[in-house]
C-alpha cells in the first residue's frame, strides 16, 4: 500500500496467543470445507483478516506486564480463611470474605490468589467439597442433606462441583472409600 510504512516483522519476539487469530484460523479451515466461489472468497477474507490482525499486533508497542501483586499478609489470610470455614454452609460473597480480611474486593481477591494460587471463589469451592468428603465417610448423610450442608443450593450443582474436583460423582466416590458400605 503506498503512503503507509511498511511494518517491521522481528523473529527476535515471540508473538503471544492471540484467540482472535486462533478462532479466524479455525474459520478458515471451516471455508475449505465449504468449496466452490464462494468458499474461495470466504477464505480469502479470513486470510486477510489474520494478515490484518498480525500486522496490527506487531506495529502495536510491547505491553507492560502487569505490576507484581503483594501477597495477602498472613493475618489477613488467616481471618479469610477462618470467616471462610465459618460460613461454608451458607452463601458467602467475595465483598463479606474482603471485609473479614479488612479489604476491598479487587484488592483482596488480587492478593488472595498472589499467597493461595488460586482464587477465592475456588478455595471456596474446595473447602465445600472437602468438607462434603469428611460428611459422606463419615455420616451415614443423605447426599441432599450433605450438599445443603456445605452451601450448595441444590444437589445437582453440588454433584457436579463434586465430580470436578474429585474426577466421581459423590454416591460413586462414597461406595469407593473403604469401610464404607
Amino acid at each position: 500500500m503506498t503512503g503507509h510504512p511498511v511494518p517491521l516483522l522481528s523473529s527476535k519476539s515471540v508473538p503471544s496467543k492471540d484467540r482472535t487469530v486462533d478462532l479466524l484460523g479455525r474459520a478458515l479451515l471451516e471455508a475449505d470445507r465449504l468449496g466452490g466461489s464462494f468458499g474461495r472468497l470466504y477464505a480469502d477474507c479470513i486470510s486477510i483478516a489474520i494478515i490484518a490482525r498480525l500486522l496490527a499486533s506487531a506495529n502495536r508497542p510491547a505491553t507492560t506486564e502487569r505490576p507484581k501483586v503483594g501477597e495477602l499478609a498472613r493475618w489477613r489470610l488467616k481471618r479469610a480463611i477462618d470467616y471462610v470455614e465459618a460460613q461454608l454452609d451458607k452463601p458467602v460473597s467475595l465483598a463479606d470474605v474482603a471485609s473479614s480480611a479488612g479489604l476491598t474486593r479487587m484488592h483482596f481477591a488480587a492478593q488472595f490468589r498472589a499467597a493461595t494460587g488460586m482464587r477465592p471463589h475456588e478455595y471456596l469451592l474446595r473447602r465445600r467439597i472437602e468438607r462434603a468428603q469428611e460428611m459422606l465417610v463419615g455420616t451415614g448423610m443423605s447426599l441432599v442433606d450433605v450438599a445443603l450442608s456445605v452451601g450448595f443450593q441444590t444437589q445437582s450443582h453440588f454433584t457436579s462441583v463434586f465430580k470436578r474436583y474429585t474426577g466421581q460423582p459423590p454416591r460413586a466416590w462414597r461406595e469407593s472409600q473403604p469401610g464404607d458400605r
